[in-house]
C-alpha cells in the first residue's frame, strides 16, 4: 500500500472512532516523518541539496528577498516529479498542517496550550475532505 493511502486510511480510522487520540497521533507522526524522509531522499537523489542550502544561505545573508527566495526554491522543488506527495503540493501542505496540529495534541485537560480531542477530530475531518487521493 502506498504511503499516502496508508495515511488516508489512518485518518479515516481515527475519524470513525477506531483509533484513540494518542494512538492516532503517534501513528500519524511516524507516517509524516516517513513521508518527509522520502522527500528529503528525493532532493538528495536529484542533487538539489547543495543548491537549496546555498539558496537558504543567500536568504539568511539577505542577498535575496523572501519573494525571490520562494520563487527560486519553488523552481528547484518543481523539478522533483517522481514523488507520491510532491513537495509544496496541496496534499503536502494539508499533511504538514495536520502534523503541526497533531503535535499539539494532549489528552490532559489541564494542558491548555495544545489542542484537545475535539479540535483534533475537526482538523482530521478537514484534511480528509480536502486530501486528493487517486
Amino acid at each position: 500500500m502506498e504511503l499516502l493511502q496508508e495515511i488516508f486510511e489512518t485518518l479515516k480510522k481515527f475519524d470513525e472512532g477506531l483509533l484513540e487520540g494518542e494512538t492516532f497521533v503517534q501513528t500519524y507522526l511516524k507516517m509524516w516523518f516517513k513521508l518527509r524522509d522520502v522527500q528529503y531522499e528525493a532532493i538528495d537523489k536529484m542533487g538539489f541539496s547543495d543548491e537549496l542550502k546555498a539558496l537558504d544561505k543567500r536568504r539568511f545573508l539577505q542577498e535575496i528577498d523572501n519573494e525571490t527566495y520562494l520563487q527560486q526554491n519553488d523552481a528547484i522543488i518543481r523539478q522533483i516529479t517522481d514523488l507520491e506527495v510532491p513537495i509544496g503540493s496541496k496534499n503536502d501542505k494539508l499533511l504538514g498542517h495536520l502534523f503541526v496540529e497533531a503535535s499539539e495534541y494532549s489528552e490532559d485537560p489541564e494542558y491548555t496550550d495544545g489542542i484537545g480531542i475535539d479540535e483534533l477530530h475537526q482538523v482530521v475531518k478537514e484534511t480528509l475532505s480536502e486530501l486528493e487521493i487517486t
